[in-house]
């Protein structure tokens, strides 16, 4: 009369009636579709991004050697991120020696500038014309004459022109030139210009 319990390894059997699949085992048709459906958008994505890499870049092979390999969406959009992080520093090293560039172009055009004006003083001292190296030819030229207008209020109205208030400075400077005495202008000479060959 003892009840005796299940022996060691036996498999035990649902109840009678209940013939439901454990949970889990079987998705539902609709879920089916539905992992279908975005399985194939996802390829459909991935087709897209790379067909279209000419259309969006004139960098087309970086971008796939980039994506080489990659025929998933989710993978292909990662390596993209990375490879967005090292252009932007790749970018931002570029501007920085593009900056310094800069500055160093500034620090040599005015080195230029002051070895010229230095050549041009030392000629002008010398009085030198001009002179022969077997690495140029120097020389200095006389500027033209240029007209400077110390008070426009005492330029004769000879010398604006008509219908508009500005100064006929070509006119002014003819007269200069002349050796006309004209109240408010003065003909200066400036420094001679300096031409190297």
């Amino acid at each position: 009369g003892r009840e005796l319990g299940p022996k060691a390894g036996s498999r035990m059997l649902p109840p009678r009636g209940d013939c439901s699949p454990p949970r889990g085992d079987i998705l539902r048709g609709e879920d089916q579709v539905d992992i279908k459906r975005n399985a194939q958008l996802e390829i459909d994505a991935a087709r897209v991004v790379k067909s279209q890499i000419s259309n969006l870049t004139d960098d087309a092979d970086t971008i796939r050697d980039t994506l080489e390999g990659e025929t998933n969406l989710g993978p292909m959009i990662r390596a993209l991120v990375l490879s967005i992080a090292e252009d932007k520093a790749l970018a931002t090293g570029a501007n920085d020696a593009a900056r310094t560039l800069k500055e160093r172009a500034a620090r040599f055009e005015h080195r230029v500038e002051s070895k010229r004006e230095l050549i041009r003083l030392a000629m002008e001292l010398a009085e030198w014309k001009t002179q022969e190296f077997d690495v140029g030819t120097v020389t200095l030229k006389k500027p033209a004459p240029a007209c400077d207008v110390t008070d426009e209020d005492d330029i004769p109205a000879t010398y604006w022109k008509p219908g508009k208030p500005t100064i006929d400075r070509v006119t002014l400077l003819k007269a200069l030139k002349a050796g006309e005495d004209i109240p408010g202008a003065v003909l200066r000479n400036g420094a001679p210009i300096l031409e190297i060959k």
